[in-house]
C-alpha cells in the first residue's frame, strides 16, 4: 500500500517527454515488456526485425514471478526489485532506465505500479506503446492492441519506422 503510493508519486514527478528524432536516425531503442502479456518469441522477433535495421537493442522485462536469483544479468525484474522508496535493487533494472534511447517501445496494457515507475523513470527521448489509460500521459504514440498480439506489435514497429 505505502509502496504504491510513494511510486504513483515519484511517476507523477517523472520529466515530460523530451523532443525525438527519427527511426531512420535512431542509434539505440529499447524494448520493455510485461513477460506475463508478452510472449518471448514475440519479443525476439521485434528485437530481430529491430536489429536489422543496424539499431542497438536493449529489452528488458517485467514478471509476476520471481527472477532467477542465481542468474543477477537476466534482463527481466519483479515487484521484489524495486524498494517502497523507489530505489532499485538489481543492476540491470538501473542501468537501463540510465540508458538514454532514442526510442524506448513499451509492451504492457496491464497498467502495474512497478512497471509503470520503471517506464516513467526512463532517459528515453521518445515512449511509444500499447493505448493503456494509466500510460496516456507517458507515451508519445500510441495504438491500440488487437486480439493478435503478434500482430499488434508488428503494426507497432510499422509505424515507428514512419516517424
Amino acid at each position: 500500500m505505502i509502496k504504491s503510493i510513494f511510486l504513483n508519486y515519484k511517476s507523477r514527478q517523472a520529466t515530460k517527454p523530451k523532443e525525438h528524432g527519427t527511426y531512420e536516425k535512431a542509434q539505440s531503442i529499447g524494448v520493455l515488456y510485461n513477460a506475463d502479456e508478452f510472449d518471448l518469441n514475440i519479443i525476439n522477433n521485434l528485437i530481430d526485425d529491430i536489429s536489422k535495421d543496424q539499431k542497438s537493442v536493449t529489452s528488458l522485462g517485467f514478471t509476476s514471478a520471481k527472477p532467477d536469483p542465481n542468474n543477477p544479468d537476466e534482463l527481466i525484474f519483479s515487484k521484489k526489485d524495486i524498494s517502497a522508496t523507489g530505489t532499485f535493487k538489481r543492476d540491470n533494472v538501473a542501468k537501463f532506465i540510465q540508458q538514454d534511447f532514442d526510442f524506448l517501445i513499451s509492451l504492457d496494457t496491464s497498467a502495474n505500479i512497478n512497471y509503470k515507475f520503471v517506464l516513467t523513470s526512463s532517459k528515453a527521448n521518445c515512449k511509444v506503446g500499447f493505448e493503456a489509460e494509466e500510460y496516456e500521459n507517458l507515451l508519445l504514440m500510441t495504438m491500440n492492441l488487437s486480439g493478435n498480439k503478434s500482430e499488434s506489435v508488428q503494426h507497432l514497429l510499422t509505424y515507428l519506422k514512419k516517424v
